[in-house]
Order: C-alpha cells, then structure tokens, then sequence
C-alpha cells in the first residue's frame, strides 16, 4: 500500500511537472516585432509631418489553425495566402471516375503534403469532377468514354506561378471510367496518391487487360482489340480516350500523368499523382475518394496585433516624440507587446522682421520700435533683444521706451521658438549730439512769440502733455523760471530781469524735449 502510495506521487508529480512545462513553452509561442525608431523632419511651414511605418511582424508556433475547402465547380479557383502565412498543409482528392453500376470501386487518390508559401501569393485550385452524364471525361483531364462506357475522372491539383501543368505541385490522380457488362464488373483503375491502379474487366488484369495505370513518368497502354495500344495512352494531366474500339469504351483518370482509356469492354486505368520534391509532411493513398474531388487547405493565422498607443501609419505626427505600442493576443491566451518612437524634429528657423533706422538728437526714451511682424512654422516664438555699441543691455518683448546713449546702438531682436531654432534681425538707433542753439526733436511745432521781446512773451506747444515743464535759463546757466505747464499756450514775463539773451527749455519726464533762445531788449 505505501509503495503504491508513493509512486502515485511520483506520478503525479511528474505531471505537474510536465504541464508547468507545456504553459511554458505556450507562454513563448507568441512573438511581436516592431519597426525600428523613426525620425523625420517636420515638413517647410508645418508643425509635423506623415509618416508611414510597417506594421509589426508577428511570430510564434502556437498559432490557431484554420481551414478552406474548395469543392468542385467545373472551374479554376484561387486562393490568396493571408498575411503572416508562411505554410500551408494542402490536401487534394481526385474524383471518382465514371461509373454505371453502384459497386464500381474506380475511386480517386489522396495527396497530401505541407508547403512553403508568401503571404499575398496567388495559389490556383483545380478541384476534378466525376462524370455523371455522357461519355465526356470529368473536368480537369478525365479522358472521354464511347459507346455505352463512362469517361474517367479529373484529377485534382494546386497550382503556384502560373496556371500550367508545369506548374503543378501537389496532384491527386482521377480515376478511370468503370461499368458493368455481361453480368461482370468492369474494373476502373483507381487514382493514385502517387501511381495509379490498372483497369481490366474481371476477374483480373492478366486475362482481361484494360487502361494501364499512370506513374510518375509516363500513362501506360491501352487496350483496343489488341493489348498494348499506345494510342490509347494519355499524357501529361491529362487521361486516354479509345476510340473506334467495339463494345463499351472507358476514359483514363486525370493526373500528373493521366491512365490509359480502354475499349472492348475494359476499364480506363487510374492518372498518378504528384508531389513537389521540398515539400514535407507528405501522404499518399491511392483509392479514397467517392463523386467529386476536393481541396483543403490547413494553415495557421497568426493574431493580428492591435494598436494601443499612438497614431496608425500614415498619419500626421506632431512636432515630438510619439510612442507606439501594439499588443498581441492568440487564441491560447498568450499575449505580447512592442513599441517603438516616430520623433519629428522641428528644424525650421522662425523670422523676426525689425523696424527700420533710427536717428534722433534729444536722448529720450525711444518708441515704437517694436518687431514688425514674427511668425514661426509651430507656434508665436519668444521674442528677446539685445543691444550693443554706445548702449548695452537685454530684455524681453521689444526695446521701446529704452533711454539710449549718443551715438550709434544697434538693436537685435532674437525670436526662439519651442524647438529652439533661432532667428534674428537688426536695426540701428542712432542719438546725435544737437547742433545749433535750436533743436527740436522729437517736440515738433512748438513757436515762441515775440522774439525779440520786452520780457514777455508767448510758447505755444501745438500739442500737450500734463508731464511737461517750462523752463528758462540766463546766459550764466541760472535757472530764473520754472513752471508747469498747463495748456498748449504758456505766457512767460520776464520784467524784472536784464535784458539779453535767454535759453528756454521744454521738459518732460526729466528729459529735455524742446530747446531754444529768445531775447529780451
């Protein structure tokens, strides 16, 4: 009892072990490979650019097989080998050739074997028929009847590359016609998996020969008064047919070659079938099939992956990095993953447009020296300046409202966008020093009268600003009047001073803006 006991465990143990080892080889079935990272350059004026990647490749061994069955229709089908198919396992079954009695046994061949395919390929089916009417052979290359005989049945075949019979590489030979005369059973031969069988008439082939069976290499003979007839051989794909024989006459089956026809009563022999030398998993049988032939293809479907982050191919992908990441699942509950980056780099230069020159001769605040205009492919870039020559300095925005040195300062406004592409203009703002004993800048239209006076006398502005102050001067630099300035018409009295010539000052926030002289008599 305990020794029993034990290897119960053993045994048990060992299956444990061995499904903890099947979940592991399942978990590694599943593979997912992204393209490789993607970088461009953003598109001129634009902000991204479209980018068209591949879709990632899924591998594993675990995939889900599924099936198409192609039956008989009288006519050349296809079949296109899905994406990410790379072998197919195709069965083929030739038709049973002609028959006019219930237990005729002239039945078609199996082929069987695994092939190395490309996804998108066009694979052409001819699936053969069995003769139900007539002497006609079957479709795709049963050979003709006469008389009161049956044609032989076509033989089934895939074809890739073309849709000769060259271009052939699985068949599965067709059957030869069979009947029943003077109470004795005409034998059809069988189509072959590989060769195919001889017809005869009974009780055997060496006393009553008929259609030869097809090999791999050649149709055989038939049989047409005498034996061993050649004209009643068939050929490559397709069965013999007798002709003029006497008695019932019976078609050779299709194939890779097809069997021989026979008359005088006799059964057409088999067609043979036909593999191509690389494929693997192979089978043959030789008599399986009843009626029509038919054609499966088994293959498995790899899972078609997801995108789960990202944008798909072909759009338009901003100015950046984008992640994209596809997930995988297979019908054994594996999963997998990958992702990969599509960066788009900005290298596009933003324009900044300055005013033009500046010259003045009064050292006041300058305005209106703004950027004209700023545009940048992504978005308003960031506007800085800087100064350099008789001035120095930095700043934001723009310069207006800048105090500036005499001489010449030039001025560069810098525009930085997101990606920090630069861009620059520069312009000049020249200070001189005023020449003259009158300078009016950038006060214009101010008028002083009379000149020559009395001591009094009228300034009138042309403009005003609640900020200016009138002063006067002597010629010894004393300041011997000073009043704010009201209204754009000021009246100064200079009575109770000596008469000569003096200096009369308009300012403005500190700064001299108007300068002239009057005299007193």
């Amino acid at each position: 009892m305990i020794k029993r006991l034990l290897n119960y465990k053993k045994h048990l143990a060992l299956a444990v072990l061995a499904i903890g080892s099947y979940n592991s080889l399942q978990a590694q079935c599943l593979g997912l490979t992204c393209s490789p990272n993607i970088t461009v350059t953003a598109a001129t004026g634009t902000c991204g650019a479209v980018v068209n990647y591949s879709a990632p490749a899924v591998t594993g061994t675990c995939l889900a097989s599924t099936s198409s069955t192609f039956a008989f229709t009288g006519a050349a089908q296809s079949f296109t080998v899905p994406a990410g198919v790379n072998s197919i396992t195709i069965e083929t079954w030739g038709a049973q050739g002609g028959a006019n009695w219930v237990n005729n046994t002239n039945f078609g061949g199996y082929a069987k074997g695994t092939f190395t395919v490309t996804p998108g390929e066009v694979l052409a089916i001819y699936v053969g028929g069995q003769p139900t009417t007539g002497i006609v052979g079957g479709f795709n290359g049963g050979g003709n009847g006469e008389a009161a005989g049956k044609g032989g049945g076509g033989g089934t075949d895939v074809r890739r590359g073309g849709t000769t019979y060259n271009d052939r590489i699985i068949v599965a030979g067709g059957g030869g016609g069979a009947g029943y005369w003077s109470s004795l059973h005409v034998v059809g031969g069988q189509g072959g998996g590989l060769v195919g069988t001889d017809g005869y008439r009974d009780p055997n082939y060496a006393t009553n020969p008929g259609g030869q069976g097809a090999t791999q290499t050649a149709s055989g003979y038939g049989t047409c008064s005498t034996f061993s007839v050649t004209a009643m051989a068939g050929g490559f794909g397709f069965g013999g047919s007798p002709s003029g024989c006497g008695c019932e006459g019976y078609g050779g089956g299709g194939g890779w070659y097809g069997g021989a026809g026979s008359g005088n009563c006799r059964g057409g022999g088999g067609g043979s079938g036909y593999l191509l030398p690389t494929a693997t998993n192979t089978m043959f049988a030789t008599g399986t099939r009843t009626g029509n032939g038919q054609v499966v293809l088994t293959y498995g479907v790899p899972p078609t992956a997801t995108l789960t982050a990202g944008l798909p191919s072909g759009s338009g992908f901003p100015v950046g990095t984008t992640v994209q990441t596809y997930s995988v699942a297979d019908s054994f509950s594996n999963t997998a993953t990958c992702s990969f980056s599509i960066t788009v780099i900005d290298a596009e230069t933003p324009t900044v447009t300055c005013p033009g020159n500046v010259t003045q001769c009064i050292s006041v605040p300058v305005s209106s020296i703004a950027p004209v205009s700023s545009f940048d492919n992504c978005s308003s870039p960031t506007i800085t300046y800087s100064l350099s020559g008789v001035t120095s300095g930095t700043g934001t925005a723009n310069a207006s409202g800048t105090s500036f040195n005499v001489g010449v300062t030039n001025v560069t406004y810098i525009a930085t966008d997101a990606s920090g592409n630069v861009g620059t203009c520069t312009f000049s703002v020249t200070i001189s020093a005023c020449t003259g004993i009158e300078a009016i800048a950038p006060l214009s239209g101010v008028k002083i009268y009379p000149n020559p006076n009395n001591g009094e006398f009228v300034v009138n502005l042309g403009t005003y600003n609640s900020n200016m102050t009138l002063e006067v001067y002597n010629v010894l630099g004393e300041k011997v009047v000073s009043e704010k300035i009201t209204s754009e018409t000021t009246q100064v009295k200079l009575n109770n001073k000596a008469s000569g010539t003096y200096i009369v000052k308009i300012m403005q926030d500190n700064q001299m803006i108007y300068k002239s002289s009057i005299i007193k008599q």
